[in-house]
């Protein structure tokens, strides 16, 4: 669930997580956008591909963005595969 405070847009990317002392992937594993057309909570929903429906950490990378396009703001979940 996703709550908004105001209208706009939102694009997120999944990727692996990185790990301590590794080189971090920047590999994209799956991508989602959603208007937001109202204030309050949204449901977004993200099936995982097959690669990554394995063990693991992933990084799920939310950008909102006002609609002017001026605003913006970063989050980043973590989401944990466990086999």
């Amino acid at each position: 669930l996703l709550r908004a405070d105001g209208i706009g847009t939102v694009k997120g990317t999944l990727t692996r997580a990185p790990r301590r002392g590794r080189k971090t992937s920047t590999r994209t594993l799956a991508k989602l956008t959603a208007k937001i057309a109202r204030p309050g909570t949204q449901k977004l929903s993200l099936t995982l591909p097959q690669a990554a429906r394995r063990r693991g950490t992933y990084a799920l990378k939310l950008i909102s963005t006002a609609p002017d396009g001026k605003g913006r703001r970063t989050t980043t979940l973590k989401l944990e595969v466990r086999g």
